[in-house]
């Protein structure tokens, strides 16, 4: 006599299911990768990262810090490799190094990391915006993060 599955085999098999369904599935929004929201940094250098799902305008994604827009005021044009310069967030001068803006081949999200060093100490906003190519998806991520003495 065969017996039921137990609860946890069906909660098992449904989670690998899930996996399964999300391995294959490209992303399809706007996702901040680093700075974690609401976290503390005290290393002269904040990493960030972003990935864009395919259906936004592969050239189209903005990174706002504090509100200035890296790669416009870079002078940047999408898509670019380790680039560098100084931009004023604040009353800061802040170091831009190996800032890129990648776009492999499809399916794989877009990918846009830099690092930043000389932000103040205190609160900032990462914003990463993309235009969509479909209507109605939701192309923002804000973390907030904080910037503390070394």
């Amino acid at each position: 006599m065969r017996h039921p599955p137990s609860p946890v085999a069906i909660l098992a098999g449904v989670g690998l299911a899930s996996l399964l369904l999300a391995a294959g599935c490209p992303l399809r929004r706007v996702t901040i990768v680093e700075p974690r929201d609401a976290s503390l940094h005290d290393d002269p250098g904040v990493a960030v990262s972003a990935r864009i799902g395919r259906n936004f305008v592969h050239t189209g994604a903005v990174v706002r810090v504090d509100g200035v827009d890296l790669a416009a005021a870079l002078g940047l044009v999408p898509p670019f490799a380790d680039a560098s310069g100084v931009v004023v967030i604040g009353a800061q001068s802040v170091a831009v190094t190996g800032f890129r803006y990648e776009i492999p081949a499809a399916p794989d999200p877009i990918r846009v990391s830099a690092t930043l060093t000389g932000l103040a100490v205190g609160d900032h906003t990462l914003e990463v915006e993309a235009p969509p190519i479909e209507p109605g998806v939701p192309g923002l991520d804000v973390h907030v993060f904080a910037v503390a003495e070394p």
